[in-house]
């Protein structure tokens, strides 16, 4: 079994935001839902990471 450290909201039965012990970059990261229309923009930041938790990234 694969063990995740991760606090979650969810709003509508979807993930709103959360932080997540990331062990691959040893920090802990703030996990946000944003609209796809600003998603692709915001990747361009250094400070942001796309979440890929199970090997398929997601969207927005």
């Amino acid at each position: 079994m694969k063990m995740v450290s991760v606090l979650l909201f969810r709003m509508d039965e979807k993930m709103l935001c959360g932080i997540h012990l990331d062990k691959k970059h040893g920090d802990t990261l703030l996990m946000a839902r944003i609209g796809e229309d600003v998603y692709e923009d915001e990747l361009k930041k250094a400070e942001t990471l796309r979440m890929n938790f199970t090997g398929r990234p997601t969207r927005g």
